[in-house]
């Protein structure tokens, strides 16, 4: 609410497509339902600045076959379209998400999207998630030293000192330097 009635200066959002839940859901007290306009003119979208250069991360999808499928040929073939720059492009502009082939861009439907041509030009800076089994208790490890930060509740050093003392307690064998 208070992000998108320009009550609030940066903010980290969950992804990309709340821009489109921003048009479809009323949050504004006033004007409801945001347009496009609205939010190309008071909203914007950034990578994470890194230590070395932006970062956004990402989810990487990966499609198996079984050895055991009793149709491969056609499971592949599903794979195959599903992926296609066409399926692509159309699972973007329905979510809002960012397309996962830079192919998609060329699609005529995708080049009339100007906030996905945006999102899109942040994908330059995607790095995938690093596959861990711990990666979900790390990234509650964060947000609860950010969110200590953010309210005042914890200093930078004591964050540090948090995080330290989670990773070491709920993270088995983690190497910390």
């Amino acid at each position: 609410k208070y992000s998108v009635e320009g009550r609030t200066l940066f903010w980290i959002g969950g992804h990309s497509g709340q821009w489109k839940e921003y048009q479809d859901k009323a949050y504004h007290e006033k004007l409801g339902k945001l347009s496009e306009e609205y939010l190309q003119d008071n909203m914007g979208i950034a990578p994470f600045p890194g230590i070395n250069g932006p970062v956004t991360p990402v989810k990487v999808h990966a499609y198996t076959i079984v050895s055991t499928t009793k149709n491969p040929d056609i499971s592949f073939d599903l794979i195959s379209r599903a992926v296609s720059p066409e399926r692509l492009s159309l699972h973007s502009i329905t979510t809002f998400r960012g397309p996962t082939r830079k192919s998609v861009a060329d699609q005529a439907d995708f080049k009339t999207q100007k906030y996905l041509s945006k999102v899109m030009e942040i994908m330059k800076y995607s790095r995938a998630f690093p596959k861990h089994p711990s990666l979900g208790t790390y990234k509650s490890m964060i947000f609860e030293a950010m969110s200590g930060i953010e309210t005042g509740r914890l200093t930078v050093d004591k964050a540090v000192e948090f995080m330290v003392a989670k990773a070491k307690a709920d993270i088995p064998g983690v190497i910390i330097r």
